[in-house]
């Protein structure tokens, strides 16, 4: 019975990300008078969208249905910041830092936070209310989500933010997205190669390290 549960909570989720998502974006152009590069081939674009709707809908149903042992206003609203933040803020914020570079407007990029949004919102709402019926029962005991004591967590915070998270940005970023010349190109104008050492010193240099640090809080934050 959970397995079926299980899988209506999912087909209900797509439904509901699928709707929310495109109201949202719809809303998100309308509200920032903005549109997106029209697709090549729109059915084409429309199956890919349905698909990630599809995949992302399995994985958010993994996460609303495990947990459901959590009860109070904080599960809610870590949830839904979390959905939000990780699919939507984390990534848009990299896409502003290099817009000029990748051709979008400030517009384009409010236009997919305000849809993301919508679809946090609505699709985690009913995620967390769906899954807290479908997988309720009697034997089952409730806990309510605490926060983080930061105070004691402070010292690996301050470790992870500015030393780790900048470090694994700019390693795997140079040693694995940096080796292809169409990436380089697509980022910084020039398919020149430079050398790790004077990438790291250029982080520094052009913001990118302190950038990654608010990053680095962020993903912490919302983990």
């Amino acid at each position: 019975m959970n397995a079926v549960r299980f899988f209506l909570l999912w087909v209900v989720i797509t439904i509901v990300m699928t709707v929310s998502w495109g109201f949202g974006s719809v809303a998100g152009n309308a509200l920032t008078n903005s549109a997106p590069p029209e697709p090549d081939d729109a059915g084409a674009a429309g199956g890919a969208f349905v698909l990630v709707c599809v995949f992302n809908s399995l994985l958010l149903s993994i996460l609303f249905w495990k947990s459901a042992l959590y009860s109070g206003w904080v599960k809610w609203l870590s949830l839904i910041a979390y959905i939000f933040g990780i699919q939507f803020l984390l990534t848009q914020m990299e896409t502003f830092f290099f817009a000029d570079s990748i051709s979008i407007s400030p517009r384009q990029i409010a236009s997919i936070l305000i849809a993301g949004a919508f679809m946090s919102v609505i699709t985690g709402g009913a995620g967390l209310w769906l899954s807290g019926i479908m997988s309720r029962r009697k034997d089952k005991e409730f806990v309510s989500l605490q926060i983080l004591d930061w105070k004691r967590a402070l010292p690996t915070v301050s470790i992870l933010v500015f030393v780790v998270y900048p470090f694994l940005y700019m390693f795997f970023g140079y040693f694995v997205a940096w080796q292809y010349e169409s990436l380089r190109i697509f980022y910084s104008g020039s398919p020149e190669l430079r050398p790790f050492s004077s990438q790291v010193f250029d982080s520094f240099a052009n913001g990118i390290y302190f950038f990654q640090i608010l990053r680095g809080f962020l993903w912490l934050a919302l983990y």
